[in-house]
């Protein structure tokens, strides 16, 4: 006899889902920093995308990963050290 047990190994946590610090969008450093990055990430990209959906993807990932590095972890330094 053949047995199947399932485990489900991968619980999601929806209590720690990322969510955007919307203190950043009245940050005018921020503001700047990521309209001037995201800007040139979309006009690399935007002519090597095989697809509008892979575009969109990829920059939501770019997002991110612009928001994760400028993000104060302790504070507000990390907004402080944009320009630097």
């Amino acid at each position: 006899m053949l047995q199947f047990t399932w485990i489900y190994l991968f619980e999601r946590d929806f209590s720690k889902s990322w969510r955007l610090n919307s203190v950043l969008l009245s940050n005018d450093n921020f503001t700047s920093h990521f309209t001037a990055k995201f800007n040139t990430f979309y006009e690399v990209s935007a002519s090597s995308s095989p697809s509008p959906a892979i575009l969109w993807e990829t920059c939501k990932v770019f997002s991110r990963g612009i928001i994760y590095l400028t993000q104060p972890a302790g504070g507000v330094e990390g907004l402080r050290n944009i320009n630097n």
